[in-house]
């Protein structure tokens, strides 16, 4: 579980960029705000955590607008090895590129 919020004593999204080991199953909730989800999304480099199994997406603030939550999963994107997605809270219009069959 990677709770994220733009306090500096929390979690950053970032912070996932280096574990490229994870195993089995990650749960993001966005618990505020934070200054630029997409360039953080982007860092996490979910797409080099092969042993990513399920990944939950949860976010508990505002709108962000459908075109910026659209960017921000697709930022997302994980690795091809996932096997289970969850998205809640999402209010854009089409699913990332990635989530497409």
């Amino acid at each position: 579980f990677l709770g994220v919020q733009s306090d500096k004593e929390t979690a950053k999204l970032s912070d996932l960029k280096n574990l490229n080991n994870l195993r089995g199953s990650l749960e993001i909730v966005f618990i505020s705000e934070i200054n630029d989800p997409i360039h953080e999304a982007k860092e996490a480099n979910l797409g080099s955590k092969r042993g990513l199994k399920e990944l939950k997406i949860r976010r508990c603030w505002g709108e962000l607008g459908s075109e910026n939550s659209e960017a921000l999963l697709e930022a997302l994107k994980p690795h091809p090895n996932l096997k289970k997605l969850t998205i809640s809270s999402y209010d854009g219009e089409r699913l990332p590129n990635w989530a497409q069959m």
